[in-house]
């Protein structure tokens, strides 16, 4: 009976090691949609001449985010991907967050039709 108490015991410790190894979990629900919209606004604050305060942001479908702001908008798809290190730590699992203008968007000046 200790025989099989020290195999248990022994899979246990196995077990929470491997689990020791596995990366983090992404954001998800609210956390990872203000991490998008943190991101987005963050880049039309360094590509806009306006101030952050003077911007505002819309969902759009998927991880999609349209800013606007002082007369130029632009709209940035977002994603996450898992970066793991060189070593099996857990310090070097991680997920980066990442958006990019879309395509077809180039942060044109509004008129009187975009906005």
């Amino acid at each position: 009976m200790r025989a099989i108490l020290r195999v248990v015991a022994a899979l246990s410790l196995i077990g929470a090691a491997a689990h020791c190894n596995q990366p983090p979990e992404p954001l998800s629900g609210a956390a990872l949609n203000h991490e998008f919209e943190s991101i987005a606004v963050g880049r039309a604050v360094i590509e806009f001449p306006c101030p952050q305060q003077d911007l505002s942001v819309v969902d759009e479908p998927g991880y999609a985010y349209r800013v606007t702001g002082c007369g130029f908008y632009a709209t940035y798809e977002c994603d996450y991907d898992n970066a793991t290190g060189d070593s099996t730590s857990s310090e070097d699992n991680y997920w980066i967050y990442t958006c990019d203008r879309a395509v077809q968007d180039h942060g044109t000046p509004l008129d009187a039709g975009h906005e």
